[in-house]
């Protein structure tokens, strides 16, 4: 029951969401009844761009592991996985750290500490994984296992 609910409840957001987009933006302004809501609010946003965050800024929320050294041919070690980017070869033996996301760590974003600011090096990709994605719980489950199998 709770299947059909739910399949409802998104059929509704759906017609809604077209209502709005198809129906309700393309029809004229009250105040401007040459302009359509969506010509107006284009308009809107040729005069007042929206402040949009360089990239890499954000980057700040995501969670940060202690320092690591890069070892040679770029590569990285993180729970248990290998990453690699040709860019950190030219830093072989250089401290960095890195940030990620927690639900997909198949790439990291790796920084380098100058004074008290951040410097991004690179994206670094995680090694020999053919999966789309991998979370920080079943990287830290399959690191369990392996060290698991090798106690044995």
């Amino acid at each position: 029951m709770s299947n059909l609910c739910f399949r409802q409840g998104v059929y509704v957001r759906l017609l809604f969401i077209s209502y709005l987009g198809w129906l309700y933006n393309q029809q004229s302004f009250s105040k401007d009844l040459h302009h359509t809501r969506t010509e107006r609010w284009e308009a809107g946003l040729v005069k007042f761009p929206p402040d949009v965050p360089p990239e890499r800024s954000l980057d700040i929320c995501l969670p940060r592991t202690l320092n690591r050294i890069i070892q040679k041919g770029g590569q990285l070690r993180f729970e248990g996985q290998s990453y690699r980017d040709d860019y950190l070869s030219s830093h072989a033996g250089e401290s960095v750290f890195l940030r990620f996301n927690p639900s997909n760590i198949t790439s990291v974003l790796v920084y380098q500490e100058q004074g008290y600011e951040e410097h991004f090096l690179a994206r670094a990709c995680i090694q020999n994984f053919h999966e789309e994605s991998l979370s920080l719980a079943d990287a830290k489950a399959i690191l369990r296992r392996r060290q698991k199998r090798r106690s044995h």
